[in-house]
């Protein structure tokens, strides 16, 4: 299972990392500087809002159906038509209860069309999210990872058209949301098409039969409130930034412009997930081999995300001025310290999602519970003097509390044995890299240039320090060319 793992991780990342960056930098970056960060503020804390109500329109039935379609791949042409029912009458209750908070909290509502367009494309990205599971429910894993990008393709190609084909001026952020709509559909008439070809989806027509749909919200609840918590903890800062500050908009598009490049880099987090969640479920009653795959993935993404943030912090001013055309101290500042979040987040996708395959359900809400009321308070404390650098600072904690808990509690009651030699790994591996990225910024060697060093000073490292398996890495490519 650890090929498997390592060979369509290879394939997640080789795509992500062609398209992710074009359409993050390239797509997304360019519309904040042509709209500007007052508008993109205003884009970026609708979109938040609208997330907090994402339990709406899932119910938690996402990752129910994903661990049980995982565990028993027989069942899903049976019953995937009765849940895409359910997700109907989900996505009807999450437009109405979006669209009374929306008014409750002194937005509009009627003619508000960036508000409506964003709670719609909420609805069709959890719908292909569904329809991708299904695929690596089936062990089509290569295929959920082409889907895993190809609706930000679509987005590269048809937004950078309008840029610099048609030359669309002024460009307006309702184009963006709009295009996203399009380009959502498509991606989900794909999948739809494939599940049908390949047999996995034999009738089209959504189920709504009450008993099941009754049993399904029943037994998702608890898969609903980690998300309810999650959300809630993750995304409320862009929002309280812009509702607590007289410049509230400006505020929030110079957190967004940082959290766009850390949203950039967990997708790669949330890739792993989608990957180690149906392998997790199949291998509950294999505990060696379960220990060796959350090894495996936990040193694999430490040596990626402490790469990450390290190299970000010493050049974040570089970066931020390469990306941005209006910037100063504030938004690097701001920057450093949202990127450092990514170490956090990146051990909480593998241990949320180990607990999430074990349905243990009841302690990661009562940490992601924990973990919103520490956000909440520092949120309300650091917010009104810092502004965004407080929202970043209440970040950075709560991120570490929650990921340190979900490791703690693994490792523990797991018996996962992620034990003293494996940390001293890690730190071993983080001191490198921080006095690697120190050296060159004193240096007089050029940004590009140092950046490209510490990137390859981070592979070998991790590799010689072990947190990359040299043998699994030459197995899997040595099975790759012998196939």
């Amino acid at each position: 299972m650890q090929k498997t793992f390592i060979k369509n991780l290879i394939l997640v990342l080789a795509l992500n990392l062609l398209i992710k960056p074009l359409y993050i930098f390239g797509i997304d970056r360019t519309v904040q500087n042509e709209v500007g960060p007052v508008d993109y503020g205003y884009y970026f804390a609708l979109l938040n809002f609208v997330y907090l109500f994402q339990i709406f329109n899932d119910l938690g039935v996402q990752n129910f159906s994903h661990t049980q379609f995982s565990r028993y791949p027989a069942l899903i042409n049976k019953y995937l038509p009765k849940v895409l029912g359910l997700k109907i009458l989900t996505a009807g209750f999450f437009i109405l209860v979006t669209l009374l908070f929306a008014w409750i909290s002194g937005y509009p509502i009627i003619s508000n069309a960036i508000l409506h367009l964003i709670i719609l494309n909420q609805i069709l990205a959890s719908l292909l999210i569904l329809l991708r599971t299904i695929f690596s429910a089936s062990g089509y894993y290569s295929i959920d990872s082409v889907f895993s990008t190809l609706d930000k393709f679509l987005m590269v190609c048809a937004v950078g058209s309008m840029f610099w084909i048609l030359g669309i001026e002024p460009f307006q952020i309702e184009y963006f949301v709009l295009t996203q709509t399009a380009c959502f559909l498509i991606s989900i008439a794909a999948a739809l098409v494939l599940l049908i070809s390949k047999g996995i989806l034999k009738s089209y027509r959504p189920g709504f039969k009450r008993a099941y749909i009754i049993w399904m919200i029943r037994s998702s609840a608890p898969f609903a409130l980690v998300l309810l918590l999650m959300t809630l903890y993750t995304r409320m800062d862009g929002v309280m930034i812009e509702r607590l500050l007289t410049d509230g908009k400006e505020q929030a598009g110079i957190y967004a412009a940082s959290y766009r490049v850390l949203d950039a880099f967990n997708m790669l987090g949330l890739l792993f997930a989608g990957l180690l969640l149906p392998m997790f479920s199949k291998m509950l009653d294999k505990h060696d081999a379960l220990v060796s795959l959350v090894n495996t993935s936990f040193g694999l993404l430490s040596a990626i995300s402490i790469g990450v943030s390290v190299i970000c912090w010493f050049y974040a001013d570089y970066i931020i001025g390469t990306l941005y055309t209006s910037t100063s101290e504030e938004w690097s500042l701001v920057f450093q310290y949202l990127m450092v979040t990514f170490i956090a987040v990146s051990w909480s996708y593998v241990f949320g999602t180990l607990l999430t395959a074990r349905h243990a359900l009841r302690t990661m809400n009562t940490i992601f519970l924990i973990g919103l009321g520490i956000n909440l308070l520092l949120n309300l404390l650091l917010i009104p003097t810092y502004k965004s650098l407080g929202a970043t600072w209440a970040t950075v904690i709560t991120q570490f509390v929650v990921s340190l808990a979900l490791l703690i509690y693994s490792n523990v009651n797991l018996s996962l044995n992620i034990r003293w030699f494996l940390v001293g790994r890690v730190v071993l591996y983080t001191l490198i890299v921080v006095i690697s990225s120190d050296f060159l910024r004193r240096s007089t060697v050029e940004p590009l240039t140092a950046l490209v060093l510490l990137i390859t000073i981070c592979a070998a490292t991790a590799l010689v320090s072990g947190l990359i398996s040299r043998r699994l890495l030459h197995e899997v490519f040595a099975s790759q060319l012998s196939s």
